[in-house]
Protein backbone atom coordinates (compact mmCIF):
# COMPACT_ATOMS: atom_id res chain seq x y z
CA UNK A 1 0.00 0.00 0.00
CA UNK A 2 1.45 3.62 -0.82
CA UNK A 3 0.29 7.16 0.06
CA UNK A 4 1.40 10.42 -0.93
CA UNK A 5 2.04 13.87 0.57
CA UNK A 6 2.57 17.24 -0.87
CA UNK A 7 4.86 19.42 1.17
CA UNK A 8 3.96 23.28 0.06
CA UNK A 9 7.64 24.94 0.62
CA UNK A 10 10.39 23.24 2.00
CA UNK A 11 13.47 24.68 1.23
CA UNK A 12 13.03 26.43 -2.15
CA UNK A 13 10.26 24.85 -3.85
CA UNK A 14 7.17 22.57 -3.57
CA UNK A 15 7.55 18.85 -3.22
CA UNK A 16 5.63 15.40 -3.71
CA UNK A 17 6.37 12.26 -1.63
CA UNK A 18 5.37 8.97 -2.21
CA UNK A 19 5.89 6.33 0.21
CA UNK A 20 5.05 2.69 1.03
CA UNK A 21 3.01 1.84 4.50
CA UNK A 22 4.63 -0.26 6.88
CA UNK A 23 1.84 -1.69 8.72
CA UNK A 24 2.58 -3.57 11.27
CA UNK A 25 0.38 -5.66 13.99
CA UNK A 26 0.99 -4.64 17.79
CA UNK A 27 2.21 -7.09 19.75
CA UNK A 28 1.78 -7.89 23.34
CA UNK A 29 4.93 -7.65 25.84
CA UNK A 30 7.17 -5.70 22.82
CA UNK A 31 8.53 -2.54 23.30
CA UNK A 32 8.37 -0.76 20.58
CA UNK A 33 10.71 2.57 19.29
CA UNK A 34 11.01 4.97 16.59
CA UNK A 35 12.24 2.07 13.55
CA UNK A 36 8.29 0.51 13.63
CA UNK A 37 7.96 3.99 11.41
CA UNK A 38 10.51 3.28 8.92
CA UNK A 39 9.42 3.65 5.52
CA UNK A 40 10.10 3.29 1.99
CA UNK A 41 9.95 6.50 0.28
CA UNK A 42 10.49 8.61 -2.99
CA UNK A 43 10.29 12.51 -3.18
CA UNK A 44 10.19 14.59 -6.91
CA UNK A 45 10.33 18.71 -6.89
CA UNK A 46 7.12 19.68 -8.25
CA UNK A 47 8.79 23.23 -9.88
CA UNK A 48 7.47 26.07 -8.53
CA UNK A 49 6.61 27.45 -5.01
CA UNK A 50 3.26 27.24 -3.71
CA UNK A 51 2.89 29.73 -0.61
CA UNK A 52 -0.47 27.50 0.35
CA UNK A 53 -2.67 24.91 0.03
CA UNK A 54 -1.46 22.61 -3.35
CA UNK A 55 -1.78 19.52 -3.68
CA UNK A 56 0.21 16.01 -4.92
CA UNK A 57 -1.85 12.57 -6.27
CA UNK A 58 0.43 9.69 -7.14
CA UNK A 59 -0.69 8.42 -10.39
CA UNK A 60 2.28 5.85 -11.51
CA UNK A 61 5.15 4.78 -9.51
CA UNK A 62 7.28 7.90 -9.15
CA UNK A 63 4.86 9.71 -11.13
CA UNK A 64 2.52 12.58 -9.41
CA UNK A 65 -0.03 15.08 -10.87
CA UNK A 66 0.19 18.05 -8.26
CA UNK A 67 -1.93 21.40 -8.17
CA UNK A 68 -0.25 24.51 -7.37
CA UNK A 69 -2.21 25.88 -4.30
CA UNK A 70 -1.58 29.83 -4.01
CA UNK A 71 1.08 31.16 -6.00
CA UNK A 72 0.90 34.39 -7.07
CA UNK A 73 4.08 34.74 -9.03
CA UNK A 74 3.06 31.66 -10.96
CA UNK A 75 -0.42 31.14 -11.15
CA UNK A 76 -2.25 28.40 -10.96
CA UNK A 77 -1.28 25.38 -12.38
CA UNK A 78 -1.42 21.66 -12.95
CA UNK A 79 2.32 19.78 -13.35
CA UNK A 80 2.98 16.01 -14.05
CA UNK A 81 5.97 15.40 -12.54
CA UNK A 82 9.05 12.30 -12.43
CA UNK A 83 11.42 11.32 -10.16
CA UNK A 84 14.23 11.97 -12.88
CA UNK A 85 12.95 15.67 -13.05
CA UNK A 86 10.38 15.68 -16.33
CA UNK A 87 8.01 17.96 -15.85
CA UNK A 88 4.41 18.66 -17.94
CA UNK A 89 3.12 22.35 -17.04
CA UNK A 90 -0.38 23.08 -17.53
CA UNK A 91 -1.09 26.44 -16.81
CA UNK A 92 -4.27 28.18 -15.74
CA UNK A 93 -5.35 31.44 -16.63
CA UNK A 94 -5.55 34.52 -14.56
CA UNK A 95 -8.78 34.62 -12.32
CA UNK A 96 -10.60 38.06 -11.41
CA UNK A 97 -10.26 38.22 -7.66
CA UNK A 98 -8.51 39.77 -4.76
CA UNK A 99 -5.33 38.00 -5.67
CA UNK A 100 -5.65 37.78 -9.43
CA UNK A 101 -5.08 34.08 -9.83
CA UNK A 102 -6.24 31.62 -9.38
CA UNK A 103 -5.39 28.44 -6.27
CA UNK A 104 -5.90 24.70 -7.25
CA UNK A 105 -6.25 23.21 -4.36
CA UNK A 106 -5.72 19.42 -4.91
CA UNK A 107 -5.64 17.66 -8.46
CA UNK A 108 -8.64 15.06 -7.08
CA UNK A 109 -7.62 12.46 -9.21
CA UNK A 110 -7.96 8.60 -8.95
CA UNK A 111 -6.10 5.89 -10.38
CA UNK A 112 -7.61 2.24 -10.65
CA UNK A 113 -5.48 -0.57 -12.20
CA UNK A 114 -7.93 -2.94 -14.97
CA UNK A 115 -7.02 -6.12 -16.42
CA UNK A 116 -5.86 -5.22 -19.94
CA UNK A 117 -8.33 -6.54 -22.69
CA UNK A 118 -7.46 -8.24 -25.88
CA UNK A 119 -9.58 -6.81 -28.78
CA UNK A 120 -9.53 -9.24 -31.86
CA UNK A 121 -9.48 -8.01 -35.04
Amino acid sequence: MCGCVYISLQATTSLAYEFALNLTTEKPGVTYDDTVFRTKNVVAACGYEALAQGGARNIANGVFLTASGVNPIGGGQFNVIDLNGGVKVVKYPKAVGSLGVTSLYDPFIRVVARARTTVAK
